[in-house]
């Protein structure tokens, strides 16, 4: 190969270092929408992907596991929304998605129809592999990213000024009571998210990078 792009900034970075080769490192891109549902007066927890996909698989189970008893004795009404086909979740994560407040809605075609700005939408995979594509979703729908730094390493425009980042998911479990009753702090990050979705994941903020990547072959 002359030149490699990935979606994927450690990644890119990764293939250089190895091969010497030209290498891009070009996000996965969006049209811009307008979030069609309100923002709720107390947010949900979100978690979006289909089960077929190990990083959505291992990490929701591990999110369960390790976080979700800890909201759950603090904060006993909050809704945990998983959206995405659970066609291959093994039996354990079945089980325990089978519990009070957990409401697994299936694949959704229309996100428009499920995703509220100002919820909590978490990313809960623990290692810094393949490349986040939800991300400019949670961003794109205005909702609040709640993450381990592993996962968001791909995004290099993902910190601490427009989500929560997480060393570990015993952090994940403190920042999300702490973030849940804090709406300035759900509206600010909504906000900032926002831009940085504008800023980066459309197809005209990249086209110029492309090209140029392309010309300089």
């Amino acid at each position: 190969a002359s030149a490699c792009i990935s979606g994927s900034f450690t990644e890119a970075e990764e293939i250089k270092k190895i091969t010497h080769k030209n290498t891009l490192y070009l996000p996965t891109t969006y049209s811009v929408i307008k979030p069609e549902l309100p923002a709720l007066n107390t947010p949900n927890i979100v978690h979006l992907g289909g089960m077929e996909t190990t990083a959505n698989r291992i990490g929701l189970e591990r999110f369960l596991d390790v976080c979700w008893n800890k909201i759950q004795q603090k904060l006993p009404t909050v809704k945990l929304f998983v959206i995405g086909s659970l066609k291959q979740a093994p039996q354990s994560l079945l089980d325990k998605l089978n519990k009070k407040n957990i409401i697994c809605k299936g694949f959704v075609a229309d996100l428009q129809t499920v995703l509220h700005p100002q919820d909590i939408h978490i990313i809960p995979w623990e290692h810094n592999t393949g490349t986040r594509t939800r991300i400019p979703v949670v961003l794109n729908f205005e909702q609040v990213l709640v993450a381990t730094k592993a996962a968001v390493s791909c995004f290099p425009e993902i910190n601490t000024e427009n989500s929560v980042l997480c060393d570990n998911l015993d952090q994940m479990s403190a920042d999300i009571l702490n973030l849940y009753s804090n709406k300035e702090k759900l509206h600010l990050l909504s906000s900032k998210g926002k831009q940085v979705f504008l800023n980066t994941f459309t197809i005209e903020n990249q086209q110029k990078k492309i090209k140029n990547f392309l010309l300089h072959l």
